[in-house]
């Protein structure tokens, strides 16, 4: 962990593979008075504060702009907070004891099958991309830098698109057993 006085990065695992303790990891670190404050690339930015124990949650849902006000305002009625927010992920912090956003298997199953939806287009998308700047490469066997510069990037937009939809399906599968 880097810090300086005021903000600390904090690297991620990932949500789509460790969840509940990259939730957890915020939890404790809540009670040394360092506070979810953003994302970060592969990480969490965090504020300093006053020591105080918070439980967090994350739900993921892709919402128009206009609806987001009535979407943080369901979680402000079950006295959930919303603290940050990345694309369809948002991350909500309440004191401990307070009701669990998703209680039962059920809404489980649905919180991940919307996840899920996302990064499967980017996952096929990418994979793609990547998949025919290679072939353009074997057939044509000649360089096209700009083509190979879009190929390399989609290689690398395509590697963690990828793992991060089969977490979350082996995690839907999971629940689906359970």
């Amino acid at each position: 962990m880097s810090k300086n006085k005021r903000t600390r990065y904090v690297p991620s695992w990932g949500l789509a593979f460790v969840e509940k303790r990259e939730m957890e990891k915020l939890s404790k670190l809540s009670e040394e008075g360092w506070f979810l404050d953003s994302f970060a690339f592969l990480g969490y930015i965090l504020c300093k504060g006053n020591n105080e124990k918070l439980i967090y949650n994350v739900d993921y849902n892709d919402l128009p702009q206009a609806e987001q006000e009535e979407y943080f305002e369901i979680f402000k009625e079950g006295e959930w907070t919303h603290v940050c927010s990345q694309g369809s992920i948002h991350v909500f912090s309440s004191k401990p004891g307070t009701q669990p956003i998703y209680s039962d298997t059920n809404t489980m199953r649905e919180k991940y099958k919307r996840a899920i939806t996302p990064w499967k287009i980017s996952a096929v998308v990418f994979s793609l991309l990547a998949s025919a700047s290679i072939l353009r490469q074997l057939v044509f066997r000649h360089d096209l830098l700009i083509v190979d510069l879009l190929g390399g990037l989609a290689l690398v937009l395509a590697a963690p698109s990828l793992m991060t939809y089969i977490g979350l399906r082996l995690r839907l599968r999971r629940l689906n057993k359970g």
